[in-house]
């Protein structure tokens, strides 16, 4: 019934098609074969094969597809650990679906997309700019292209909203995975909740 109820609202937007549906990630597999998807919705409690297992299997068949994790669990550790999976997103079950929908369009447009709800964006999005200066050694360019980009903005947003080039949001996101050594900007979000750096300044 969620299923199906999410699908009747996902088809009212006309920029959405929705290609297929599955019960649990085996079908999803099977549903994926022969199809090209840009997103899927993949909820992480499910029979058969688990939201976790067919992330994994995802991110190996269809590196090219980005995945939004829906459930009912929502904590900093549960959402760092399916960034750290190759998640490009993450919302809670029962939201809006504006969100949904918000979500799958920052997902397309920017990559990612991680404050979408009020409680997520309380733990995520509130970051403690000293400490991403005092720990990663960001100057403070790097640090509010890195904000606005946690934000679910692509480049080009971010280039508007700081008047500055595309290309030059491009260069700052590349000194601050040298500087960090990480590798995406998942990895970054992860390790910043996990690290307690999502707390209130």
């Amino acid at each position: 019934m969620f299923r199906q109820g999410i699908i009747s609202l996902l088809k009212v937007d006309p920029k959405l098609l929705v290609i297929g549906e599955a019960a649990n990630g085996s079908e999803l597999l099977k549903t994926l074969n022969g199809r090209h998807a840009d997103i899927a919705l993949l909820d992480i409690r499910m029979p058969v094969m688990s939201g976790t297992q067919a992330l994994e299997v995802l991110r190996q068949r269809f590196p090219d597809l980005r995945v939004i994790m829906v459930s009912m669990e929502f904590n900093p550790s549960i959402v760092a650990r399916y960034f750290e999976k190759g998640a490009h997103g993450f919302i809670p079950k029962g939201c809006d679906i504006e969100v949904l929908v918000e979500a799958i369009y920052k997902v397309r447009e920017a990559g990612n997309c991680y404050d979408l709800s009020v409680e997520l964006a309380g733990r995520l999005n509130k970051y403690s700019l000293k400490n991403f200066e005092n720990t990663y050694v960001l100057s403070s360019r790097e640090v509010e292209v890195l904000r606005l980009a946690c934000q679910g903005n692509s480049n080009k947003e971010i280039g508007h909203m700081l008047r500055i080039a595309e290309r030059t949001v491009e260069f700052h996101k590349t000194n601050i995975y040298m500087k960090t050594g990480l590798k995406s900007l998942s990895d970054l979000i992860a390790y910043g909740i996990k690290s307690g750096l999502g707390s209130y300044n």
